[in-house]
């Protein structure tokens, strides 16, 4: 009778693809987010990919990063305080209660953005399509993107 090796991963099955949520609580209620893009920038900004509501709040907060675990074939968060610049955020960003510049996510944890906002993220395995589709997506706007002059793009003297 053959025996798994113990230096051999035991890789998910597609049933057991994990998916990731924000709870989010802020001036605009309670929502959940489903996180499946690679990036996403959170903050007041209507350019954020998650917009918040609360003038605690920076325009550009933090920075919510997909980070693959090649071991396991599924993917983990980190969450960054501040915009892609690297500028930080001006009322900070506390997970589980500690100020921090970055954090790995994981199940359960409770992050706090500014004063009046929570976040409460989840991983769950295992969930029916039915379950997968009744979750909202989040209209993905790139960190990278910036708005542009039509004109200053034209060539001088033409």
């Amino acid at each position: 009778m053959p025996t798994a090796s113990l230096s051999t991963p035991v890789l998910p099955q597609a049933s057991q693809q994990q998916q990731h949520f924000l709870l989010i609580e802020d001036e605009k209620g309670r929502r959940v987010v489903n996180l499946d893009a690679a990036a996403y920038s959170l903050g007041r900004d209507t350019t954020n990919s998650i917009r918040l509501q609360s003038s605690s709040v920076s325009r550009q907060h933090a920075l919510l990063l997909r980070i693959p675990d090649p071991t396991t074939r599924q993917y983990r968060y980190q969450i960054m305080d501040g915009n892609a610049s690297g500028q930080p955020s001006r009322n900070g960003l506390f997970a589980n209660g500690q100020r921090t510049r970055l954090h790995e996510l994981h199940n359960g944890d409770c992050l706090n953005l500014g004063k009046q906002v929570r976040i409460s993220y989840f991983v769950r395995s295992g969930l029916s399509p039915q379950q997968q589709q009744s979750l909202p997506p989040v209209q993905f706007r790139s960190i990278k993107q910036r708005h542009t002059d039509p004109l200053g793009t034209r060539c001088f003297g033409g």
